[in-house]
C-alpha cells in the first residue's frame, strides 16, 4: 500500500526532482519568487506522484485544491477562470485547508499496511517495514525503491 512521508515516486517525476535539484544548485542565481514557485510546483508533484502516475488527469484538479495562498492554485485559477486554457471539469473544494500538507512524497509499493520506517540522518534514505512481510530501502531524494529484504516469516513491524 502506499505510506507518506514527509519527504517522491517513481519515473513519473524523476526528471523534475532532477531538474529540480539542478535549479537548487543554482539558486542563487535565481529570483527567490521563482524559486519558491519552483518549490510549490515539486511539491505538488513529488506529494502525489502516485495519483498522477495511474490519473495524469487528476493534475490539474490536485493543482486547484491546493491552499489559495499557493502560487500553483493561483496559477490552476487563472488556467480555468481567466485563460480558459484548462476546460475539463473539475470539483471546487469548498473547505479545502488554508495550509500546505506536511506529506512531502507518497512511496508505494508494499502490497499490505507499512508499520514503520526509518529516515537516515547521514544518507538519503529510507527504511519501511510492513505486513508483507519485508522491508524496503528507499532513496529519500528521489523515492526510488532501491531493493526488497523478503524472508520474514511474519509481519516486520519495525526497522
Amino acid at each position: 500500500r502506499d505510506f507518506c512521508l514527509s519527504r517522491g515516486l517513481g519515473d513519473v517525476y524523476k526528471r523534475q526532482v532532477s531538474d529540480y535539484l539542478l535549479a537548487t544548485e543554482n539558486r542563487a542565481k535565481m529570483d527567490s519568487e521563482i524559486h519558491s514557485m519552483i518549490e510549490e510546483y515539486q511539491r505538488l508533484v513529488q506529494g502525489r506522484a502516485h495519483v498522477i502516475s495511474r490519473f495524469p488527469d487528476m493534475t490539474y484538479s490536485m493543482a486547484a485544491s491546493l491552499p489559495d495562498s499557493s502560487s500553483v492554485a493561483k496559477e490552476a485559477y487563472a488556467r480555468y477562470h481567466v485563460t480558459k486554457k484548462e476546460t475539463r471539469p473539475w470539483l471546487k473544494w469548498i473547505n479545502k485547508p488554508n495550509e500546505a500538507n506536511p506529506c512531502i512524497m507518497t512511496l508505494s509499493s508494499h502490497a499490505f499496511v507499512v508499520r514503520a520506517c526509518l529516515y537516515s540522518p547521514t544518507e538519503p534514505r529510507i527504511v519501511s517495514a510492513s505486513d508483507d512481510k519485508t522491508l524496503k530501502l528507499w532513496n529519500s531524494t528521489t523515492g526510488e525503491e532501491l531493493f526488497t529484504l523478503k524472508g520474514h516469516k511474519n509481519s516486520v513491524i519495525c526497522c
